[in-house]
């Protein structure tokens, strides 16, 4: 959704130098069903990095 940008993304200001492109297709103005998809590969993204960081 856009936040690669080092003047806008507050990543950069906070990372350790490990920043992750997750390139999520942005939800503004999709239908429903669409925004459901991202939210779905969010949640999918943000589990498989939890058992990643548990790991």
């Amino acid at each position: 959704m856009g936040c690669l940008s080092r003047e806008s993304c507050p990543a950069f200001l906070l990372s350790s130098g490990k920043v992750e492109d997750w390139a999520l297709p942005d939800p503004k103005g999709k239908s429903i069903e669409e925004f459901r998809k991202v939210c779905d590969g969010i949640k999918a993204k943000v589990l498989k990095l939890i058992e990643e960081m548990e790991a």
